[in-house]
């Protein structure tokens, strides 16, 4: 049985919620605030960090520069090991470092249900997967199968 998260408010009961919906191997409590999405694409993991602001959710994706995969690291960490300043582009934010790229968007949960999350994992999923076939375009010595962008 997968770890679920007991603490917390309206978020949590959305996200316990999409985690039954979906299951265990595609949305997981991962640590204390942090849960896990994997989409329909292998190549990438989605972090959804719960804020101390009520009903905000840190939600990002990082991935190697290399082609290597995913990144598990939390988004602080990704700003601290990489020693760059994350830049927003209104919306969603990139940050770019030497040996990873970080895109990320804070969230409201304000109105949201599963359903709506769920929609909304799917539409990130789309975008950072076009942001890797961007990567992969622009640094040839990645092998094309590294970052296929085919769901299985």
């Amino acid at each position: 049985m997968a770890l679920k998260h007991q603490k917390g408010g309206h978020m949590t009961a959305i996200l316990n919620h999409l985690s039954q919906e979906l299951g265990s191997d595609r949305l997981q409590f991962y640590a204390p605030h942090v849960w896990l999405y994997k989409g329909q694409c292998d190549t990438v993991i989605i972090k959804l960090e719960q804020t101390k602001t009520q009903d905000k959710l840190l939600v990002n994706a990082s991935f190697a520069r290399d082609g290597s995969g995913p990144l598990m690291a939390s988004f602080m960490s990704m700003l601290l090991i990489e020693d760059c300043h994350a830049t927003s582009m209104d919306t969603f934010g990139v940050c770019s470092g030497k040996a990873s790229i970080t895109l990320y968007h804070l969230l409201d949960m304000t109105g949201f249900d599963a359903v709506r999350l769920s929609a909304y994992l799917q539409n990130f999923e789309t975008l950072v997967l076009c942001v890797l076939e961007g990567v992969r375009a622009t640094m040839p010595n990645i092998q094309d199968d590294t970052l296929s962008l085919i769901a299985p």
